[in-house]
């Protein structure tokens, strides 16, 4: 698939994304605050990993191996405990490593608006 390096920037309204109150909450929160995927968020699978594109901002991300696994996990609504226990088995690291890592990586999507509070 062809991605222009820069993206045109278009308006967002809920006119053309899915209006943000109808969107799922995750399993997953910062601050007692729950998170969801805002609508501007888009995302697919690609080879190795995932593909994420913010339309508010004009930027492409590219997620592998187990922050990949962690994104799908969370798009389907797991907890962080369930996550833990899902990719604890599929990776050679530690509970508290993997914790601290899956803590590290949502925290660095919410500073970069990519997971929002409903």
């Amino acid at each position: 698939m062809f991605l222009p390096k820069k993206i045109d920037r278009v308006e967002l309204n809920d006119r053309f994304l899915q209006p943000q109150a109808d969107i799922s909450p995750l399993g997953v929160s910062i601050n007692s605050k729950t998170l969801i995927k805002p609508n501007h968020i888009i995302w697919w699978n690609i080879q190795g990993g995932v593909g994420i594109l913010d339309l508010k901002e004009s930027k492409k991300y590219t997620l592998e191996d187990i922050s990949a696994d962690i994104w799908r996990l969370l798009m389907q609504g797991k907890s962080a405990e369930a996550v833990l226990l899902s990719l604890a088995g599929e990776y050679e690291i530690s509970e508290k490593e993997l914790l601290n890592d899956a803590e590290e990586f949502i925290d660095s999507l919410y500073r970069k608006n990519i997971l929002v509070e409903r």
